[in-house]
């Protein structure tokens, strides 16, 4: 993930060749809101992701003026039927309570390449992730470890941990939010789409270079897309996501895993890159990502993809190290590729 912020960062000219731009401020800077998906980041320097653990990247894009383009037909329609999927699916899977933890597996190739080079896919490896489902404010809630080649500190379970931001003190300690969304937290929301729309749009963050509807999209899929949602809920976001313009069909995404299925995109011409979410073609259940990044760091130029992964296993457990013994149907693994 670390690797996938800096080609983000490198995708955007240099701050010093840009001019201010409407929304932008005066030195034509850029803040961060983008809401990421629950991954542990390493510090830059490895003794020091030793001595604190890990920290989870929680908002990194904002928000802008909102593009004209309507959702087409086809991304609209499939979103629906998608929506209709979530909202029927019966897993039996129990609603965690606050002392367990809600475990993924995810199969995931990720950039590789050196810093202001070519993009180079590393290998295949595996990463863990135990989040807690504590009601309470905590400052470590979670954990992760990586698996492989090419794997981050493989084997080693290593603590997700809140920041604190610069210049303030205490724990980090969080509650539960968009920034750490449980189950419980996530079953708050409004399950009316309109609604809970209003609500996307009210949390993202304006940084006069992302649109509001780019940062409401990445909201929407890193809160569904590795998180134990109540069924309702999961309806209400796809719901929720046919409304954002500028979203489109891919008729065809392959994960990491190999795994054929649709895709949902949304062009961020901002930052020259985007995201896909795959779906599978018969239970429209959720498989993997795929990122792309324009491959001169120029917004609207030819993609390369820059990373990959498939969503393999997704259950409960009571404690951290722990996995289920099943999981959440349609995440089983499959042939790898």
């Amino acid at each position: 993930m670390l690797m996938r912020q800096i080609g983000q960062d490198l995708a955007e000219p240099a701050a010093a060749q840009r001019q201010a731009e409407p929304g932008a401020d005066a030195s034509g800077t850029r803040t961060r809101g983008r809401l990421l998906r629950p991954r542990a980041v390493l510090p830059v320097a490895a003794t020091l992701a030793l001595a604190t653990g890990l920290t989870a990247t929680v908002w990194d894009g904002g928000g802008g003026s909102a593009p004209t383009a309507a959702p087409s037909e086809t991304a609209a329609v499939l979103l629906d039927h998608i929506a209709t999927a979530a909202q029927a699916n019966s897993t039996g899977t129990k609603a965690p309570t606050g002392d367990q933890y809600v475990y993924t597996r995810v199969l995931e190739r990720e950039n590789k390449g050196e810093l202001g080079g070519p993009v180079k896919l590393g290998a295949a490896h595996t990463e863990e992730r135990w989040m807690s489902q504590d009601p309470d404010p905590v400052a470590t809630y979670g954990a992760a470890r990586e698996t492989g080649k090419d794997a981050v500190m493989p084997g080693q379970l290593l603590p997700i941990e809140t920041s604190v931001p610069d210049g303030e003190k205490g724990d980090g300690a969080r509650g539960p939010g968009f920034h750490r969304p449980t189950y419980a937290w996530l079953a708050s929301l409004p399950t009316d789409p309109d609604a809970l729309l209003k609500r996307l749009y009210a949390e993202v963050e304006d940084d006069g270079r992302q649109t509001r509807d780019q940062a409401v999209f990445e909201a929407v899929g890193d809160l569904v897309v590795n998180n134990l949602m109540p069924p309702e809920n999961a309806a209400a976001f796809y719901r929720a996501l046919a409304r954002v313009p500028g979203v489109r069909k891919v008729p065809d995404a392959v994960d990491a895993a190999g795994r054929h299925g649709v895709g949902i995109t949304l062009k961020r011409s901002a930052y020259a890159t985007r995201d896909a979410w795959i779906f599978d073609r018969d239970t429209l259940t959720y498989l993997g990502s795929r990122f792309y990044m324009a491959e001169d760091g120029k917004p609207g130029h030819d993609e390369v993809l820059a990373g990959i992964d498939a969503v393999m296993q997704l259950g409960v457990v009571d404690r951290v190290g722990a996995r289920p013994s099943g999981g959440i149907s349609g995440y089983a693994p499959s042939r790898l590729s």
